[in-house]
């Protein structure tokens, strides 16, 4: 999913930047998961940063970094990576649309986070299953 939305970004003239956990791009082309078609820029690891060989630390560097890096981030399905990139979000005071219907954390752990941990943001949480309704709101936000 991640590459169609990079798709659908280009051929809207978008850029796309992608944060990767690794320190190089010919280190970042050695996962077949990974890829560089559409992206307009990277981001890497510092290769001095103190856990650079630590892959699972790395992919949380990656996710502070991106959600430091935007203005809204939209969160489809997802698992725990996912949800450490909506507590970053959220920590962080930026916009958060949430595309529903689309399993994973989406259907309720969200929902259940938030109502536990009972804890105040200035992120304006916009919830829909219609992709293009949740950016157009997003964007006529603030």
């Amino acid at each position: 999913m991640p590459q169609e939305v990079v798709r659908g970004a280009v051929e809207e003239g978008g850029k796309c930047i992608a944060f990767s956990p690794a320190v190089d791009l010919e280190s970042h082309l050695k996962d077949p998961a990974y890829t560089k078609e559409g992206i307009s820029e990277f981001v890497f690891v510092p290769k001095d940063y103190k856990h650079v060989n630590n892959p699972s630390v790395c992919k949380k560097y990656r996710n502070v970094s991106s959600c430091a890096a935007v203005d809204a981030g939209i969160i489809v399905g997802g698992r725990i990576g996912t949800m450490n990139e909506f507590t970053n979000l959220y920590d962080m005071g930026k916009d958060i649309g949430i595309l529903e219907g689309t399993g994973g954390i989406t259907q309720n752990a969200i929902k259940v986070l938030l109502k536990e941990a009972a804890k105040k943001s200035n992120s304006r949480i916009v919830r829909n299953s219609d992709p293009v309704a949740i950016i157009e709101e997003l964007l006529g936000g603030r």
